[in-house]
């Protein structure tokens, strides 16, 4: 099977051109491009980036980049391509990732169960936009009635 490696590095010595020149042409790292000529693919960019410097070294030859860019779909696996972070794990599917979602879940019910609570509170100790100068308590023991004034009425 042919590799993008031996078909970027057979192309370009077809054409005369130092990978520096490429590199120099493109602005991509030679350091880059040499890991991509070596099939080093696992320390390069992954996904529409890798495509992107196919290209752009492919459109420097001055050669279509169809016939590389095919060859690179055909070493590169369908996951890789789909991110660019191809090669770090998914946490997602791990149940740690899961308890967190949770975690900021519940986070989130009780605060908007707090703000309600809190909400609900001040408006009940409320009558007609006034607050409220003074609350009735009955004695559970003994049966009496008390006011209880917070707020002195006369001020």
């Amino acid at each position: 099977m042919e590799t993008i490696g031996n078909y970027l590095k057979q192309q370009r010595e077809k054409a005369g051109v130092s990978l520096e020149q490429i590199a120099s042409a493109t602005r991509i790292r030679s350091s880059l491009l040499q890991n991509l000529e070596n099939d080093r693919l696992d320390v390069c960019p992954q996904g529409v980036f890798l495509r992107g410097f196919v290209k752009s070294y492919m459109e420097q030859l001055r050669i279509a980049p169809d016939r590389a860019l095919d060859v690179l779909d055909a070493q590169t696996s369908p996951t890789a391509m789909a991110s660019p972070f191809g090669g770090l794990p998914d946490h997602e599917n791990e149940p740690s990732g899961r308890r967190f979602k949770v975690a900021h879940l519940l986070v989130l019910v009780f605060a908007l169960l707090a703000m309600m609570s809190a909400y609900f509170l001040t408006s009940t100790a409320r009558e007609n936009g006034h607050a409220v100068t003074s609350m009735e308590a009955t004695d559970a023991d003994s049966g009496t009635t008390r006011t209880f004034s917070p707020v002195d009425p006369e001020k």
